[in-house]
């Protein structure tokens, strides 16, 4: 039986995965990983892993600290990813441990062998021109790293949700797709793998990054469908 785990980076990834557990997601192995060793607590995955500061010591928020977190936790993020034959990992870009950890953890899961795709958000306009850039930065990371990257805008999904939707559920609504990406992930990974195709299953993954490009959301949820013509 092939083993497949889902790894969420930081508190944007630790919330998606704790929505894809409550919505009965099942085929793969939840991880998390953050600095935050008190919000792991709030993790609902199978196992947690906390990223140290043994050098720098408390959190500042930066990225940096977060990447060098993930350096020195390296034997810990290897021992949870061991094994694996495909990694999913989940990330909001733009802050602290998404930014600086996720590109690690990319690369760990390489070393071992295991086909990464990740499914990662990207901040909204109006958090500013930091966390964007940061993401953005990130984001060329994990697509020289990663099989495949899969990118869900925040922006996009405030242009066809109701006009009076709180941002608590415009955040749910990433959550849920998300969910849905990794769900057709995990799908897609089962199928191939039962024929241990690994180059069938890294051309599926990259063509479900050019139909979430070019076809929108609505590849994993008819009720994003409008996003088919902002993407």
């Amino acid at each position: 039986m092939k083993n497949f785990k889902v790894v969420s980076v930081g508190w944007g990834g630790m919330n998606a995965i704790n929505y894809m557990i409550d919505s009965g997601l099942t085929g793969a192995e939840f991880i998390s990983c953050s600095v935050d060793k008190y919000g792991l607590q709030m993790s609902k995955a199978d196992r947690k892993v906390w990223l140290r500061k043994i050098q720098y010591g408390l959190d500042d928020g930066s990225p940096s600290r977060s990447e060098q977190a993930a350096i020195e936790s390296r034997e810990e993020i290897l021992s949870a990813l061991s094994r694996a034959d495909a990694v999913i990992i989940v990330a909001g870009l733009g802050g602290c441990d998404g930014t600086g950890a996720s590109p690690i953890t990319v690369q760990y899961a390489k070393e071992l062998g295991a086909l990464t795709v990740a499914v990662v958000s990207l901040p909204y306009k109006f958090e500013g021109v930091r966390r964007t850039t940061r993401a953005e930065d990130a984001l060329k990371k994990l697509s020289e790293q990663a099989d495949a990257v899969i990118k869900i805008r925040n922006d996009k999904i405030l242009q066809v949700v109701d006009k009076n939707t709180s941002m608590t559920k415009a955040f749910t609504c990433i959550d849920e797709i998300m969910c849905h990406a990794v769900r057709s992930l995990i799908n897609i990974f089962q199928g191939a793998f039962r024929i241990d195709d690994i180059t069938k299953i890294k051309f599926s993954a990259a063509m479900l990054n050019v139909c979430l490009k070019f076809e929108g959301y609505k590849v994993f949820s008819l009720r994003y469908v409008k996003l088919a013509k902002l993407t």
